[in-house]
């Protein structure tokens, strides 16, 4: 892992989920590094940067960037996320932007792209993206921006294709928290989640602390990347690791699966070739960890 004492960093979208976690990371690990969150608080919660210290920016990647011509960093970490479809288009000019800020310092560059870019294809990797969103798309026309500038500049580029992840600090995401979350929320009130039929809807489950480890190990490396554990588990298997945390007696309900839907796994076999990455956490492991986080959400602001 790169030693980021000493070093300027930046971080976009520092107040969401992965960002305010990776913010919260750098902050422990690297007490000398000279550390700057930038975010404009449209999806990101203050909340998740109460234990932050280190410098602010409030602003939007698209109109505000101006504000950082005047700095030098050493190394950014783009976690932009946009809810509106439009404005997840537009991150894509962001994203550009940011390419050339990144040339002009010199800086190392690693983003979030998305397992979306693979839509309902049967399986990951490259040359299987085949995105059903437009979030899938705009992660996709992301990703061939950087492999362009990864042929003309000299600078490290790395494009993380995310798969599911779960865990603290992303209960502010509403909608668009993990499965995980969203089930344990519905065991917890007393009602019924709902699987598609027959919960054998398979995905690559992470848990965030895997997810940051990914963000932090692959610094100064350059290409795209899946991030995931490398295994499918079964949505059936998710309701039996929550209600067994939880020690809840609760019965499912079924409903009719989506038209389109991605159940592939991640190829994880270049991350670990290039930087040693592999998930230390299994689903239930995950799970066991994140269960008393969840409940104390529940018990302080949900109930």
């Amino acid at each position: 892992m790169n030693d980021l004492n000493e070093k300027r960093v930046l971080i976009t979208g520092g107040a969401g989920f992965l960002g305010s976690n990776l913010a919260i990371k750098i902050q422990q690990k690297f007490p000398s590094c000279r550390l700057v969150v930038f975010d404009s608080f449209r999806t990101g919660h203050f909340k998740n940067l109460l234990s932050y210290r280190g410098e602010l920016i409030v602003g939007d990647t698209i109109v505000d960037r101006a504000r950082l011509d005047s700095r030098k960093f050493d190394c950014i970490f783009h976690l932009i996320g946009e809810a509106n479809e439009a404005k997840q288009l537009l991150q894509v000019n962001a994203f550009k932007d940011m390419l050339d800020f990144a040339v002009q310092n010199g800086a190392d560059l690693v983003y979030a792209s998305s397992s979306q870019v693979y839509g309902d294809s049967p399986s990951a990797g490259n040359g299987s993206e085949k995105p059903c969103t437009v979030e899938g798309f705009a992660k996709l026309m992301m990703d061939n921006l950087a492999l362009e500038y990864l042929k003309e500049e000299s600078i490290n580029i790395a494009g993380l294709r995310f798969f599911e992840i779960y865990g603290e600090r992303e209960v502010y995401k509403g909608k668009a928290s993990s499965l995980i979350l969203r089930m344990a929320l519905t065991i917890l009130s007393g009602a019924k989640p709902k699987l598609y039929r027959w919960g054998e809807h398979r995905q690559d489950f992470i848990y965030i602390d895997d997810a940051v480890n990914a963000l932090l190990k692959s610094v100064s490396r350059r290409g795209i990347y899946d991030i995931g554990t490398g295994q499918a588990r079964e949505h059936n298997e998710v309701f039996g690791a929550l209600t067994s945390v939880l020690d809840a007696n609760v019965k499912v309900e079924f409903t009719d699966p989506p038209e389109r839907l991605f159940q592939g796994v991640a190829d994880t076999a270049r991350a670990w070739n290039e930087f040693d990455f592999q998930a230390e956490y299994d689903l239930e492991e995950g799970i066991k960890k994140y269960v008393p986080s969840i409940m104390e959400i529940y018990e302080k602001e949900l109930r």
